[in-house]
């Protein structure tokens, strides 16, 4: 992929899943509305707006991004860590451009991927800092 296409998959892709979680949650229109307005406009206008490729995988970059945006408030608390998943997401989806080419699920595995690993990070962030604090009162004692 060039590097121009995958800078438009970044910017599409956090933009569009931020887009989402925020017509999710910010409008309270629920995840399923939220990510089919963006999944269909998307699909409408990108193959449009640019060459058939791109076009479409600009769309498809979107649709993943919309899967993401649809997370609860329990997984993702934030658009700071729905943009850091979106992130993950983009790096996912440029990386497993070509992988499994007509394989149903997966724009909604990667979106189910890149959420996962930042719930994880999360955790492990946390467990690790509770651990610190713990060991350094104990020390203090």
């Amino acid at each position: 992929m060039e590097p121009l296409t995958m800078l438009q998959v970044f910017i599409v892709t956090i933009l569009g899943g931020l887009l989402t979680f925020y017509i999710n949650h910010n409008l309270k229109k629920g995840p399923v509305f939220a990510s089919a307005v963006l999944a269909l406009i998307s699909g409408i206008t990108f193959p449009n707006l640019f060459e058939a490729d791109l076009g479409l995988t600009l769309a498809s970059a979107v649709t993943a991004a919309s899967y993401a945006g649809m997370s609860g408030k329990n997984r993702v608390n934030n658009f700071m860590e729905m943009t850091v998943a979106l992130v993950f997401l983009s790096i996912v989806f440029v990386v497993s451009i070509n992988a499994f080419k007509g394989v149903g699920g997966k724009l909604g595995t990667m979106a189910c991927i890149s959420v996962l690993s930042l719930y994880g990070a999360k955790a492990i962030y946390k467990t690790a800092t509770k651990d610190f604090i713990s060991k350094k009162d104990v020390s203090l004692n």
